[in-house]
């Protein structure tokens, strides 16, 4: 379970170093695998192999004459990108994907169960504000029925 939330730097080739805490997750060969992918948010997204292998079956299940679902997974199969975890524990993100997502060298990376969102720290901090701002009447239905 990818769980936190950790502030991190890019490097200039474009290396993340992933949080100590992951890297018992990640033991055996097939898991040193991740597919980096694009949110419309404008922060990537990143995957276990494993688990994007998942998510890539259902979006390409997803009947595509509906030209806003084409669009959508032109997005994100589109700039699906698979990276391997080096000795030092870290993933290489590729300019385009960088370019994508306004990351520079500043990052937020959070845990969302089965991935990681990887935010600019500025867009981040904006984003999150946004959130927190908004009234109980603009949260969603599921979300009002949730205990936590």
């Amino acid at each position: 379970m990818l769980r936190g939330t950790s502030k991190l730097t890019v490097d200039a080739k474009g290396r993340l170093s992933l949080p100590a805490r992951y890297k018992s997750l990640f033991g055996d060969d097939e898991q040193h695998i991740f597919v980096i992918t694009v949110d419309k948010e404008r922060c990537l997204l990143i995957y276990p192999l494993r688990n994007w292998e998942l998510v890539e079956k259902r979006i390409e299940n997803i009947p595509n004459l509906n030209p806003e679902i084409r669009q959508y997974q032109r997005l994100i199969l589109g700039y699906a990108h698979e990276v391997e975890i080096d000795k030092n524990n870290r993933i290489l993100i590729s300019k385009e994907l960088r370019d994508f997502a306004t990351i520079s060298k500043k990052v937020v990376l959070t845990g969302q169960g089965r991935k990681f969102e990887l935010w600019d720290d500025a867009l981040w901090d904006q984003k999150m504000n946004n959130w927190l701002e908004k009234s109980v009447n603009e949260i969603p239905e599921d979300l009002k029925n949730l205990t936590i």
